[in-house]
């Protein structure tokens, strides 16, 4: 019994060893960018088209109520920048009637308005 004692005592140290993994440290979240675009309202351009918004890192000062100003959108790629597609995708969230104004949707925390 005394000679098999070592190769006992080793295979149970192994087997403690690997059934016992050291958990890691959950990784940090991406964080998210968000990118505003201000339509440029003393033009009439369609509000579909992301040329005819300025894009800013920033929240813009939009008091009043029925006019566009701009829409918050959250990058999907974290590259800081808006592409047409990424755009109309929101925008397409946001036109609820499909008539390729956001002048008649609600106010929040996405589509910000002036008057």
């Amino acid at each position: 019994m005394k000679k098999y004692l070592l190769g006992v005592f080793a295979v149970v140290l192994a087997v403690g060893f690997s059934a016992f993994t050291k958990s890691e440290a959950p990784k940090a979240d991406k964080k998210q960018t968000v990118v505003y675009v201000l339509y440029k309202t003393a033009e009439a351009q369609p509000q579909n088209q992301i040329a005819n918004y300025t894009q800013q890192p920033a929240a813009p000062s939009c008091p009043g109520a029925v006019r566009l100003c701009a829409i918050r959108i959250v990058d999907p790629n974290n590259d800081g920048v808006i592409s047409q597609a990424e755009f109309s995708s929101v925008f397409t969230t946001l036109d609820t009637d499909s008539d390729g104004t956001l002048d008649d949707q609600t106010e929040s925390t996405t589509l910000l308005k002036k008057s």
